[in-house]
């Protein structure tokens, strides 16, 4: 029953009726990170948890022109600092962490139908052959090639006590023990045998040909609470901008935070760095007051491709609705 209100709820009108009217002032800001073809020999080592089809990437691209304003960063930039104003119902579309199949499958889609995006991009994974230890872990796990020694060891380094911890229990304990991160990388150092999983500078030059600009993510995407220099993380990723719009890159003074952490402090090194515009993993509405944001932190709703298919894998509009039109809503941060 519940299944089929939910499907009534849109078809009858209900759920776009509400979001044209409670969401006109809002800027709903979209997040994904990776967009895979199922058939490509990456996808069964990507985490599921962050990972969706490009079947399922297109059908929120034409779900997003169907209810939405769609806008650049830059309108956002203006809007929020210039006195310009977004369009009632706004979206911005965001891409995580610079995989190359960004490049590969995500802009393509967003080009055919002229959508633009903004990418944040870790510094030290450009041109990178290696993945980020967190996703080493989870494709050395989906693959089976991480040893029941190497698990003993990481869940000791977590201070994880049970036999065969999920390993999504022991990443959230090694992100917060730098100590910890390093045992893993080292563990895993000689699993990160796969196609270049980062985009390239060429990759991210060719980006702004299909209207997506670049931000910043951290240096290492270590996340900036417990990094051990976060200023220098951040200046770091300046720097790399600053870099790629000197090689002809679209890049906008703008940042997400490396796992969404954040507190007073690095919120302060992040303006006083020069971004003008921080985005969080905060699952709000961003309130508008005369089109503009009220503030230069900006929540974001992340579309894992759990929350938007049936349980046979169907794509659904009324869950992708129900995900994205009922959110709370904040004027600040």
């Amino acid at each position: 029953m519940k299944d089929r209100l939910k499907r009534a709820l849109f078809s009858l009108g209900f759920l776009p009726w509400f979001h044209a009217a409670r969401n006109r002032r809002h800027l709903t800001v979209a997040m994904f990170h990776r967009v895979l073809s199922v058939q490509d020999e990456r996808w069964h080592a990507a985490d599921p948890a962050y990972t969706v089809s490009v079947d399922l990437f297109e059908q929120c691209v034409l779900f997003f022109k169907k209810h939405y304003h769609v806008v650049t960063v830059d309108q956002v930039m203006r809007a929020h600092e210039q006195g310009g104003t977004l369009p009632s119902r706004a979206l911005l579309i965001t891409i995580d962490d610079g995989w190359a199949d960004t490049e590969q499958y995500a802009a393509p889609i967003l080009s055919r139908h002229g959508l633009p995006a903004v990418v944040f991009v870790a510094a030290a994974t450009v041109d990178s052959q290696e993945l980020f230890w967190e996703e080493a872990l989870v494709a050395a796990s989906r693959t089976g090639s991480l040893t029941e020694h190497q698990l003993c060891e990481l869940a000791q380094a977590a201070g994880v006590h049970v036999t065969n911890p999920p390993i999504a229990d022991l990443i959230a304990r090694l992100k917060s023990k730098p100590d910890a991160r390093r045992i893993a990388s080292a563990i895993l150092g000689t699993l990160q045998s796969h196609p270049q999983p980062m985009m390239s500078t060429a990759q991210l030059q060719h980006l702004g040909s299909d209207g997506i600009a670049i931000g910043g993510h951290g240096a290492s995407h270590t996340p900036l609470t417990v990094a051990p220099a976060p200023a220098e993380e951040l200046a770091e990723s300046r720097r790399m901008l600053g870099a790629l719009t000197e090689k002809g890159c679209a890049c906008a003074p703008v940042m997400s935070f490396p796992h969404g952490a954040r507190n007073p402090q690095v919120v302060r090194m992040a303006f006083e760095s020069g971004f003008k515009l921080l985005f969080t993993s905060d699952p709000y509405l961003n309130v508008l007051s005369n089109g503009r944001p009220a503030s230069g932190i900006l929540g974001r709703i992340e579309i894992p491709a759990g929350a938007i298919q049936d349980r046979s894998g169907r794509w659904r509009r009324d869950l992708l609705a129900l995900w994205l039109f009922t959110r709370p809503a904040r004027a600040s941060d």
